[in-house]
């Protein structure tokens, strides 16, 4: 079989394994940033300061959606170079998880997230891509653990869902789609008032 055909089979076979019928009820969409929202790339200077990152203008409209559907969305990130500006320009909340000894624990903010959107466990879903994404991601019911398809085969292996589209190239938008056909959801009448004027 050539390389391409093996991809293409690779991409249809995550497309339908994705158990998404059962993430019928979404209240919360806590997103990791790098990897997720970006490819994981960043640019340095000769001190080691971050100076760019590339995000999608595709997962921030499918964030907006999101939040137009009445679903709360929050980012959880380990680093605050660039993502935290950007967060706050883009009005979505920023929640930092690195300890002050440098260790990160994304699992312990689960609790008080919930609390702060009136959310049940299975009514939040998480997007991560790497390693310290697990401990919350095994938190959650399998179906509401989500990564982009180029996350390492141990995290994949423990997510309910593994989308197609790599991390930096609308692995956001790629889940909202996924999540509004699941649901029956036209995204145009939920960003279009009764005039037909986008909101």
């Amino acid at each position: 079989m050539s390389r391409s055909m093996t991809h293409a089979l690779t991409l249809l076979t995550t497309w339908f394994c994705c158990p998404l019928t059962l993430v019928k009820k979404m209240k919360l969409l806590i997103l990791d940033i790098d990897g997720v929202m970006t490819n994981g790339t960043k640019v340095y200077d000769d001190d080691h300061n971050v100076l760019s990152k590339s995000y999608n203008d595709k997962d921030f409209t499918a964030i907006k959606i999101f939040k137009q559907m009445g679903i709360d969305v929050c980012f959880l990130s380990s680093d605050t170079s660039i993502n935290k500006g950007m967060a706050l320009e883009r009005d979505i909340d920023f929640f930092y998880s690195r300890n002050p000894d440098g260790t990160i624990s994304k699992a312990k903010f689960l609790p008080s997230l919930m609390e702060r959107y009136d959310a049940d466990v299975s009514e939040v879903v998480y997007i991560g891509d790497d390693l310290f994404d697990l401990d919350i991601m095994l938190e959650l019911p399998e179906p509401n653990r989500v990564c982009p398809g180029d996350a390492p085969k141990y995290l994949k292996d423990k997510c309910g869902c593994v989308l197609s589209r790599h991390g930096g190239t609308g692995v956001v938008a790629e889940y909202l789609e996924k999540y509004s056909n699941v649901n029956n959801i036209d995204v145009c009448e939920v960003m279009m008032d009764a005039s037909g004027t986008l909101r």
